[in-house]
């Protein structure tokens, strides 16, 4: 499955997978929203509810978010030119 998101839910999700691989967790939407310099942790709820519509994330038992997908917990290879 191809996800198609936006520039900024791209960015949300490759920081989700930076921060599971380091952490072995998904961050709180307090740490989301200061590492993004939002206000509100409202605006990094709103990313994750956006991630789940659109497939890249789901709710677990206790209601916290996984990854949908097997490996998109995984960062990204780096780019090299």
């Amino acid at each position: 499955m191809t996800l198609t998101l936006t520039p900024r839910q791209a960015q949300v999700l490759a920081y989700l997978r930076i921060f599971f691989a380091t952490n072995h967790c998904l961050p709180p939407c307090a740490q989301i929203a200061h590492d993004f310099g939002w206000r509100s942790n409202n605006a990094a709820n709103e990313a994750l509810q956006q991630l789940e519509r659109h497939g890249a994330l789901e709710r677990n038992e206790l209601g916290g978010y996984k990854f949908t997908q097997p490996g998109l917990h995984q960062p990204l290879p780096a780019v090299t030119t």
